[in-house]
């Protein structure tokens, strides 16, 4: 193990193919170690993944929301702010893989993912998509009359691709 601590295995190999976005073994390797360490060096891990987040290569911003949703703890405010943050990416895979991702972060019902999502239905409709595909994992039985109401208003929205992700939300909170 590496002196300065178990998260900074490998940090060299792993960052030269995240920038590269070349393999997501090398980097997958070191976001599984660090996964079985403390929130503290977690959450360095995290503000790190920060900088590939802001790559203008979609394949680097792909893995790096992939590696988010492994190394955040579960229902970790940090990572999630960061991985609601790439639902307004210009990248529809990257949109997808971070609405997948918030779906693993989060407990069912997380009143603070969903404020956050909620936050995104009034962004452009690929935005409104993402968001509600990440709502669509998080709401399931959970009783929200506002969110509910909010749903059903996007059910009649122009874009074919918003209603029908308006129509999938809010089937899963019954």
């Amino acid at each position: 193990m590496h002196q300065n601590g178990p998260h900074l295995c490998g940090l060299s190999k792993a960052w030269s193919h995240l920038r590269g976005a070349e393999g997501m073994q090398p980097w997958s390797s070191c976001v599984k170690a660090w996964k079985k360490n403390n929130a503290r060096e977690a959450e360095v891990v995290i503000d790190l993944l920060r900088i590939p987040l802001s790559s203008p290569s979609a394949a680097t911003r792909l893995v790096a929301v992939e590696a988010l949703a492994r190394i955040s703890p579960q229902g970790n405010t940090n990572g999630l702010k960061i991985v609601v943050e790439r639902l307004k990416d210009f990248s529809e895979l990257v949109r997808l893989a971070a609405a997948d991702a918030v779906g693993r972060m989060v407990p069912a019902g997380h009143e603070y993912a969903i404020s956050l999502l909620r936050g995104l239905l009034r962004h452009q409709n690929h935005v409104k998509v993402a968001a509600l595909t990440a709502l669509t994992e998080i709401v399931r039985n959970h009783e929200d009359r506002r969110l509910l109401d909010g749903l059903t208003r996007l059910t009649d929205h122009s874009d074919g691709s918003v209603r029908a992700a308006a129509y999938e939300a809010a089937w899963a909170m019954q």
